[in-house]
């Protein structure tokens, strides 16, 4: 226990030490590191909400049809490129297969690497 309090203290210690010199650069005043301090996503959620409150106004029923719509037809198009992925495999197999068995004629090569006579 006595190990893990003195591991904690010297976590504490590097720490607050790595904060003080981030806290010169941060500041409140615009500092070259302003954006460490997460001030902008506040600002940012607040123009979303503004945006969000008189683009839609009461008519959330409206947006929930349109979502459930797009859900639907993205698990629709999800499953049909599952289906046609599953299609292609089985396709891709059934050529394997035939060509599998399918006799490759041996032709006799000469010393340097030539084909000497054809099979037809």
């Amino acid at each position: 226990m006595d190990s893990f309090l003195g591991a904690l203290e010297y976590f504490g210690e590097v720490t607050n030490d790595t904060m003080d010199i981030l806290k010169v650069a941060i500041g409140d005043n615009g500092g070259a590191l302003d954006f460490l301090n997460g001030k902008f996503i506040q600002t940012n959620l607040k123009v979303i909400l503004k945006y969000l409150k008189y683009s839609l106004g009461k008519d959330f029923y409206t947006v929930g049809l349109c979502l459930l719509i797009i859900g639907c037809s993205l698990v629709l198009s999800i499953s049909s490129t599952i289906l046609l992925i599953v299609i292609i495999n089985a396709d891709l197999e059934n050529s394997k297969k035939l060509a599998d068995n399918t006799e490759i004629p041996n032709y006799p090569v000469s010393n340097d690497g030539r084909v000497v006579e054809f099979k037809y």
